[in-house]
């Protein structure tokens, strides 16, 4: 027997891709158990057409993000797995039949994607440093979008964290709270779904400021998950900071935060220090490297 499998579309502002977003998930050479939306408090029609395309929707009365979106969508799923998807990317039409055979209840299944810059640049993004025997390494080292898996329900309903004000980074702590619970992951090499990042989108439109909260919101979710791979997560998060602060140094103050955060766990704070950056910190403050690479980086 095929497996059911929910597909469940988040919605925010989303008229001009609901149409053909639908008829991709229609198109389906095994169609899915059903297509539920959520249409987080649109103030343009989107709505209207989903309605228009016989699908099933629900509505919030506020617009609370992406993660509020998804947990309302999990609640009411009907079918044993789900697949969250997002309605301004795309999906191939074998996306069920081929990721069905690799379902089981115990097991989050993925496949590879493809990629599409801002300047219109398409690459394919495969899992690297695949270790399947350490999910939650596996997890912290690449990174895996909702559009590219499918959730044992029952499973996704346990563990998985969705956390509203989380509204970057939430796909990273939903994927990452399965694997610290046990979950286990079977992987396609194959890019079934297209990721397509847009001006529009919220990282992209959200000031560094705001980003650099959900950093930190972030880390701190983390780091309980993570066991002896906390240095793993320092790195990146460290890493992510010291970006943010090269493009806006005004958001010192919340790098300084999670460096100190950082710290207090006894991890390292700097990612990839130089030799001299090493000795250097033995005898200055951390931040001060962080202010030496930023000034190298203005004069490149």
């Amino acid at each position: 027997m095929r497996p059911s499998i929910s597909l469940l579309v988040p919605c925010y502002n989303a008229e001009h891709y609901v149409r053909n977003f639908l008829a991709m998930a229609k198109a389906q050479t095994w169609p899915y158990h059903e297509i539920i939306c959520c249409d987080d408090a649109s103030t343009d029609q989107t709505a209207e057409l989903i309605e228009a395309e016989g699908v099933s929707l629900i509505r919030t009365n506020r617009n609370r993000g992406p993660a509020w979106a998804r947990r309302e969508l999990l609640d009411v799923a009907n079918g044993d797995f789900v697949h969250f998807h997002d309605v301004d990317d795309l999906i191939l039409p074998r996306f069920v039949e081929t990721m069905s055979p690799i379902l089981d209840r115990e097991t989050i299944a993925v496949c590879a994607r493809k990629e599409i810059s801002r300047s219109g640049t398409e690459k394919t993004v495969s899992l690297t440093n695949a270790d399947f025997l350490n999910c939650v390494d596996l997890v912290l080292r690449n990174f895996i979008h909702f559009n590219q898996a499918v959730f044992p329900t029952a499973l996704a309903r346990k563990h998985m964290q969705l956390v509203p004000d989380l509204r970057v980074l939430e796909d990273r702590l939903a994927f990452l709270s399965m694997a610290a619970h046990g979950a286990k992951f079977r992987y396609i090499d194959d890019a079934l779904t297209t990721f397509i990042k847009r001006d529009s989108s919220v990282t992209a439109s959200q000031s560094h400021s705001d980003g650099m909260d959900c950093l930190y919101a972030y880390w701190k979710l983390a780091a309980p998950l993570v066991g002896d791979r906390a240095q793993t997560l320092a790195n990146y998060v460290s890493y992510t900071a010291w970006s943010y602060y090269y493009e806006d140094a005004t958001v010192y103050p919340q790098l300084k935060r999670i460096m100190e955060s950082i710290k207090s766990r006894g991890l390292a704070s700097i990612p990839n220090p130089s030799r001299f950056e090493r000795h250097l910190a033995r005898f200055l403050a951390p931040e001060t490297i962080y202010w030496l690479r930023r000034k190298r980086s203005e004069q490149a």
